[in-house]
């Protein structure tokens, strides 16, 4: 598997949905394991991160892209 199986529109899903709880950001395993939920397959980390470091790169998230904690969220 590889970021480009993960369509953009997956990844915001699950950052958007994230955000929306307690939490104001979205965090590098909760993503993960919203991801491969929706997804159905179990995406790993390396592959969450690569997919979020091309989204930060286009402008559609915001965040750290370091492999911490993320702290993602949707840019608006």
């Amino acid at each position: 598997m590889k970021a480009a199986d993960i369509p953009d529109e997956v990844m915001l899903a699950a950052v958007t949905h994230l955000c929306s709880g307690w939490w104001s950001t979205a965090h590098r395993n909760d993503v993960e394991r919203e991801v491969s939920e929706r997804l159905g397959v179990e995406v790993p980390w390396k592959v969450t991160l690569a997919k979020a470091r091309s989204m930060i790169r286009r402008g559609l998230l915001d965040g750290c892209a370091c492999g911490c904690s993320g702290a993602w969220t949707v840019k608006t």
